[in-house]
């Protein structure tokens, strides 16, 4: 790790202020804008400035007279950094400068490197038992789940950091770690918060992302310098604002409890059940149960039990009512993090349509083989020894003194019948923390039961458990009944159910295996030279010329796109026809060639349906067709320069609706091909203005031996393409039989119409690649003076674009997947049920 780390360095200046006034916007919105003049004074060329507010949160505010210290990381030459330290005196010596802050003092630029942070912080970080880290600002990510925001694995949270030093030292790096030794526990909490722009005023930004606390413990040596170098350089994507600033604790690991408003929480609470207590003082009852509380001398009453539905229910009394209560509350959170995804039952927002929408997903994903169980007499059977054990591994250490009370109030008595009965085990029936419990009892089981061919959804007691085989079905039920032994539980017997005997109920909804749709499968794309392309199973085995493998269901893909040297085995051909997989091979994306397609005699009538229907159009006929998608395209590409850039938009939407307008008066192709080459210049001079790296400015189209921005419009082009493709050909249209290109060039002209109604939204993803430096000049190779993009470049565009493709475009709206599908939709009806024709684009 230090030899990954020695050569990176940075300068750090420290300054203090005060506050003249007492100030309602964020101390970190201050010292941004003033990072951001001073830069500009300097005129530093985009250098890396980072700073944060010495252990103050984002939402800090100032009030009068009130002295804070500011931390400055400048990732730059010795010489820069004094100029900057030299600009934020001369900055403050402005009265206007120092209206409302003042620099009390500031240190010269000091150098720094990981070998002075390793030597401050690692042998106290090293020694502890529980490492605890506590974001001060939002740490912005992708989360798993759009519901579950503060979610996160340590594997994710890792490439976080790991990412974070790539961006800021290009350092590529992997960190290694024991998931088994290693305990993760991110105790903190998604939050959105509104932060006042001061270079404009009235305008209001919102930062979102995760603040608090995480603790780790087990194996972390490995971890521990990355997570000692970005204490001090963040974690962030941000740079200037400080996002993903935390600080690691150096003595001890804190308490999560006492960082929440116990006194208000007991105090809810104790008000909710004051028409019981018979005019005691709330108040007072509220210190009584903190004081029992902290110090876990708390004893339970027994409770009152009944049968209700043949289950033996429970009634709490009310002072063990609220701590149930209270005990709930403050570890809903942090265990719903904690828990997996696949844990669907007792979890804040996760609803019955949820529950649906997420088996659905997994039946078109291709895991349609499914297998359901329930554990038998589950919650009276919990052992209370392995709960509170499992208990102790996921609170942190300097709140096990919940342990102790929870231990109480599971093991406190029940009368029945007028009986005292003690309980040895199980949970509290009628008591709101049981389900909390429940989820935590099963985590281990939870999560050995996923993996990368199998997903067991979890609702209260019961499995359900999807597979690529009912093979795997078996093994996983085997695994599962081994490891519930261990927890001293059982599956029952007579809940064992194959979705392939009878049917399935879960979570009260319907199972029923549908037809696999192919609209939501995704495409197959090999790009990366001397891959070996087999089947195991039914499943696709990727294998590339280092001999690491990779595999993909077939019931996941959609069609296979090869764009380069490629082993194909005859038994993968043989799968692919069955399964009416189209295989396409292609060089950079051109001249593709369809080598397996749809083989019934349905798609052949399909064809000759199709093919009547069109020849039995008039000229007038097609040119109206050709009109309407040239008149949408245009109209497309207004929507589009409207919406990316008002101030030229308008004289550019005006030529184009000239040349609509003159589009809907021609009479002949010709002349509507004409008014759309015209309004193609027109387009592409507008798409310079937007572009703004001047390589990738559009001089003229060309299509044989392209520059940068011709050869990225090629492969998107060919992408679109291609998938346009795929659906016409298995909807059973003949894809030659367009209406504004000519059918009589050995081209498919259906698919080239179909791809101008796109054409609008693929340039836009082309600027944002250009804009967003997803993709630069340096990303292409010149061969024989054609730029083409290099293969690693390949698979990141071809990502973006598959994320693109399936991006919602509009509110409520679909994604451009959909609308390809939904479009091809509409010509099909207009064959088989005489509906009328009519193109759309999507915006």
């Amino acid at each position: 790790m230090q030899n990954l780390f020695s050569d990176i360095h940075w300068f750090r200046v420290k300054a203090g202020f005060e506050a003249k006034n007492t100030l309602s916007t964020s101390v970190y919105s201050i010292i941004e804008a003033v990072t951001k003049e001073v830069n500009n004074a300097i005129a530093f060329n985009n250098e890396k400035i980072i700073f944060h507010i010495n252990e103050k949160p984002l939402k800090y505010r100032l009030s009068k007279n009130k002295k804070f210290h500011v931390t400055f990381l400048l990732l730059t030459t010795p010489q820069q950094a004094t100029i900057f330290y030299n600009a934020i005196q001369v900055y403050f010596q402005d009265p206007w400068n120092s209206r409302n802050i003042r620099l009390l003092e500031i240190s010269p630029p000091e150098f720094r490197n990981y070998s002075l942070l390793y030597e401050e912080l690692y042998e106290k970080l090293a020694k502890q038992q529980e490492l605890c880290i506590d974001f001060l600002t939002p740490l912005a990510f992708k989360p798993s789940h759009p519901k579950k925001r503060a979610h996160i694995s340590l594997s994710e949270f890792l490439s976080l950091l790991s990412s974070r030093l790539k961006r800021l030292f290009h350092i590529e790096s992997s960190i290694t770690f024991n998931e088994e030794k290693t305990v993760f526990l991110p105790y903190w909490s998604y939050e959105e918060l509104a932060v006042e722009s001061l270079s404009q005023r009235g305008n209001t930004r919102y930062i979102n992302g995760c603040t608090g606390k995480i603790y780790l413990r087990g194996e972390v040596d490995t971890v521990l310098p990355y997570l000692i170098l970005c204490s001090e350089l963040h974690a962030g994507s941000h740079l200037s604002y400080g996002r993903g600033y935390y600080i690691i604790y150096q003595d001890n690991s804190p308490s999560y409890i006492n960082s929440i408003p116990i006194i208000e929480t007991l105090q809810f609470y104790v008000d909710k059940n004051k028409e019981k207590f018979n005019g005691l003082n709330s108040q007072e009852i509220t210190k009584q149960l903190y004081n029992s509380f902290i110090t876990a001398d708390y004893e339970p009453n027994a409770s009152e039990a009944f049968i209700a539905d043949n289950i033996l229910t429970e009634k709490l009394y009310w002072k063990d009512q609220i701590l149930h209560s209270f005990i709930y509350k403050i570890l809903k959170n942090p265990v719903d993090n904690i828990l997996p995804l696949t844990v669907l039952s007792f979890r804040p927002h996760i609803s019955g349509k949820d529950i649906k929408a997420r088996i659905d997903e997994l039946i078109t994903s291709g895991y349609d083989k499914i297998l359901t169980f329930s554990i038998d007499g589950f919650y009276t059977q919990i052992d209370h020894t392995k709960l509170l054990n499992q208990l102790k591994r996921i609170i942190p250490l300097s709140d096990h003194f919940i342990i102790k009370l929870i231990e109480k109030l599971l093991k406190a008595g029940y009368i029945h019948e007028g009986k005292l009965l003690t309980r040895k085990k199980g949970l509290p029936m009628g008591s709101p923390l049981s389900p909390l419990l429940a989820n935590i009892y099963l985590i281990d089981l939870d999560r050995a039961l996923n993996d990368s061919e199998t997903v067991a959804l979890r609702h209260a007691d019961t499995y359900l458990i999807f597979s690529l085989s009912e093979e795997a079905l078996n093994e996983k039920l085997n695994q599962a009944k081994q490891l519930l032994q261990n927890l001293n539980l059982r599956i029952n017997e007579r809940s064992i159910k194959y979705d392939s005997q009878e049917s399935i109920t879960f979570a009260g909804i319907d199972i029923q295996t549908p037809q696999h749709q192919q609209r939501l499968r995704k495409p197959l794309y090999i790009a990366t030279p001397d891959t070996h392309l087999s089947i195991s199973s039914d499943t696709v085995k990727i294998t590339n010329a280092q001999g690491e493998n990779q595999t993909v269901p077939l019931n996941r893909i959609s069609e296979i796109i090869i764009n380069t040297d490629t082993v194909i085995t005859t038994p993968m051909l043989r799968k692919c026809i069955k399964n009416n997989i189209p295989l396409i091979i292609a060089s950079n994306f051109m001249s593709p060639v369809i080598i397996v397609k749809s083989d019934h005699k349905s798609h052949y009538e399909s064809i000759v349906r199709h093919t009547t229907k069109y020849y039995s159009l008039t000229d007038e006929m097609i040119n109206l067709y050709a009109k309407q998608i040239v008149s949408l395209k245009l109209k497309s590409y207004e929507i589009f320069l409207t919406y990316k850039r008002n101030l030229f938009a308008s004289p550019i939407k005006d030529k184009l609706k000239h040349l609509r307008q003159k589009i809907i008066e021609a009479t002949t192709l010709e002349t509507i091909r004409g008014y759309e080459a015209i309004a193609a210049k027109e387009i592409y001079a507008a798409l310079n203005l937007l572009i703004k790296n001047r390589d990738f400015h559009i001089k003229t189209r060309k299509r044989k031996t392209p520059d940068p921005i011709n050869s990225l419009m090629n492969l998107c082009s060919h992408l679109t393409f291609n998938r346009i493709r795929t659906v016409v050909c298995s909807n059973g249209l003949n894809p030659y039989l367009g209406f504004l290109h000519s059918p009589d060039n050995n081209y498919e002209s259906l698919v080239a119409d179909l791809q101008e109604l796109l054409r609008a939204k693929m340039d836009n993803f082309i600027v944002n690649l250009i804009n967003l430096k997803v993709i630069e000049k340096k990303d292409f190779k010149e061969i024989d003076g054609a730029f083409v993009l290099k293969s690693s470049m390949l698979d990141t565009l071809i990502v973006h674009y598959e994320e693109y493709l399936n991006k919602f475009y509009s509110i409520g709206s679909s994604t451009l997947n959909d609308f390809i599908y939904a479009q091809v939709e509409k010509i099909k009806n207009w064959i088989t049920k005489d509906e009328e024709l009519i193109f759309e684009i999507p915006w």
